[in-house]
């Protein structure tokens, strides 16, 4: 569904990331890791259309009409804005020409999938963190999109809501729709993705996620230090 050949990416005449291949297949989660300013979101920004690519191509082959949904990060999103859950949740429907449920049924059905039916008439700005990510993640569902790109979803949860996420997520691929995902956690990138792009140090690597996060590219793409990897293995094997 989406290609990237020997992308640079960046903004203006700053370049952040050069020669970045990949590629995202329907029913596949893929994880986009790397530090701060590695250029995760400036990868983002690019496939979203919102940014120049600086050189190299990327190629979509996926539904005209189904555009891509977007959950942005949370500290990204104006929480002030004076709409309650469910006009929140509502908006991911605008414009939307698929069959199937109407508006209203798919947004019950969103709320209560991540337990936020009981807040449909919260206004959001009275929301904890966590809440309105909950929210925000249900409008990504009611987009029904084949292509779904998640900026650091996990942000403000807790566990048991990461895992709930995880399994929605899981879903989504089974049902043969592509998932991109910004992300920190390791753990959850080898339990959840197939596939991972480290960004760092002006490049990228590409590949099976296993092989991707080992400890030789996490220092490589200074996502992590030696010692950091030494102590790591220490507690694994301790």
């Amino acid at each position: 569904m989406l290609t990237v050949q020997s992308a640079t990416i960046g903004y203006g005449r700053t370049v952040v990331a050069r020669d970045i291949n990949m590629s995202v297949v329907s029913g596949e989660v893929v994880a986009v890791l790397g530090t701060n300013g590695s250029g995760k979101s400036t990868l983002v920004r690019t496939l979203l259309g919102l940014q120049s690519l600086l050189s190299g191509e990327v190629g979509w082959n996926r539904d005209e009409h189904s555009p891509v949904a977007y959950l942005s990060q949370l500290d990204e999103f104006d929480r002030h804005f004076p709409m309650d859950v469910t006009t929140l949740v509502s908006s991911g429907s605008w414009g939307q020409k698929r069959r199937g449920l109407g508006a209203s049924s798919r947004v019950e059905s969103a709320l209560a999938k991540v337990d936020m039916l009981k807040f449909s008439k919260t206004p959001i700005h009275q929301l904890s963190g966590g809440q309105l990510q909950r929210a925000r993640f249900a409008r990504a569902m009611v987009q029904d999109s084949d292509f779904i790109i998640l900026d650091e979803p996990f942000s403000a949860v807790d566990q048991r809501r990461e895992e709930q996420f995880m399994n929605l997520i899981n879903s989504w691929a089974h049902e043969g729709r592509a998932v991109l995902m910004i992300m920190h956690d390791l753990s959850a990138a080898l339990r959840l993705c197939s596939r991972a792009l480290l960004l760092g140090e002006g490049g990228g690597d590409f590949g099976k996620t296993s092989e991707i996060l080992s400890s030789e590219r996490l220092v490589a793409r200074g996502y992590m230090s030696q010692t950091q990897v030494d102590v790591m293995h220490e507690a694994a094997h301790g």
